[in-house]
């Protein structure tokens, strides 16, 4: 996947508990339909990575609270943290645009 096919959602700013949950800085606010998103893309050694979603919900404004599949611990999640969030154009409200 390329970043020109992509937007930037935003950060990982937080672990949430102790299984592997991360908090995401929405950059702007956008609003997401999270029952038509399988996976964000985060963004490792300048590559985007899919991470499969298992759950995923708005809290708070500007932030969304994330599980991704193959994340099962804090020390895992650990890694993610201050990394881009990215996810594909399609996904981006019309209203966003």
């Amino acid at each position: 996947m390329q970043k020109q096919d992509c937007f930037l959602v935003g950060t990982i700013f937080k672990l949430h508990g102790y299984k592997g949950d991360v908090k995401i800085y929405n950059e702007d606010d956008i609003p997401f339909d999270f029952n038509v998103i399988d996976f964000f893309l985060i963004e490792l050694n300048n590559e985007l990575v899919p991470f499969f979603i298992t759950q995923a919900r708005t809290t708070k404004p500007h932030k969304i609270l994330v599980k991704f599949e193959d994340v099962t611990s804090g020390e895992e999640a650990k890694k993610l943290l201050k990394k881009n969030v990215y996810l594909q154009k399609i996904h981006l409200p019309k209203n966003a645009e």
